[in-house]
């Protein structure tokens, strides 16, 4: 899975090419304004303000997470994605990327483990 992500999604590759939800402006509007709808509940509840963005890409919805002021960690099987993500985040320390090469979320387990 790992080696697929990485054939289309080198270092040069652009998100915004068969991207629905970055090619078009309203349905990316639409996705934004829902994830900041979900986080004001999370808010509104008063739970935690953490977020695990499964397969981040390059970030989209990562930026008005971490704007909102939420801990996130973001994972990603393309290691040139997983690169990108950190060159833009890589400055706020509420941010943290995982690279996940198969997709089974394991390697969040054993980095949780002692």
């Amino acid at each position: 899975m790992q080696k697929f992500q990485e054939q289309w999604h080198s270092a040069a590759h652009d998100y915004t090419v068969g991207s629905a939800h970055l090619k078009h402006r309203k349905l990316h509007q639409q996705l934004v304004f829902a994830t900041k709808s979900a986080l004001r509940d999370v808010v509104a509840r008063n739970l935690p303000r953490t977020v695990l963005e499964i397969g981040a890409g390059d970030g989209t919805l990562t930026e008005p997470i971490l704007a909102a002021g939420f801990r996130t960690t973001a994972t990603e099987m393309s290691r040139p994605s997983l690169d990108e993500l950190k060159e833009r985040f890589d400055l706020n320390t509420a941010f943290s990327a995982v690279f996940d090469p198969d997709g089974s979320l394991r390697v969040l387990v054993s980095s949780a483990s002692p």
